[in-house]
């Protein structure tokens, strides 16, 4: 998982079994501080646009299995044209969950944790049980 404040963290993967590895400094080379494989799960919560669009930069570029992105429908616009400026295909964009959460109008920071657990947890069954859908229903992507 990648957040710009460690806080709480550890809540996002205790008892979910998801395949998270620790909360990584925010803007450092993720590369560097962590190795992602294809069955990691990558959630990004930054407090600003260039936040977001380092580590999420990083990571599309390396192996994993989810990426999801917290942000408004304006940050996630200004990242997603930024990254596709700097090479990265609009398929791998179409990729990405965000806004992130399932849509249970989550309004207290508890209830969007729960609404972010939920996604994973959704999104490791998807894959487990072999689906892969093309469509992963984020308002972004309607």
């Amino acid at each position: 998982m990648v957040r710009a404040a460690a806080f709480a963290c550890a809540a996002f993967y205790a008892g979910t079994g998801l395949n998270g590895k620790r909360c990584i400094p925010p803007l450092g080379p993720v590369g560097e501080t962590v190795t992602l494989t294809a069955e990691d799960y990558v959630v990004v919560m930054t407090n600003g646009h260039s936040g977001d669009l380092a580590i999420e930069e990083q990571v599309l570029r390396l192996p994993h299995a989810y990426l999801g992105v917290v942000g408004s429908r304006s940050k996630i616009a200004f990242v997603n044209k930024t990254l596709m400026d700097r090479g990265i295909p609009e398929d791998a964009l179409r990729k990405v969950h965000t806004p992130i959460g399932t849509p249970i109008r989550a309004v207290t920071p508890a209830e969007i944790a729960v609404s972010i657990l939920g996604e994973l947890i959704c999104c490791r069954a998807e894959i487990r049980e072999g689906e892969m859908p093309a469509h992963h229903g984020c308002p972004m992507h309607e």
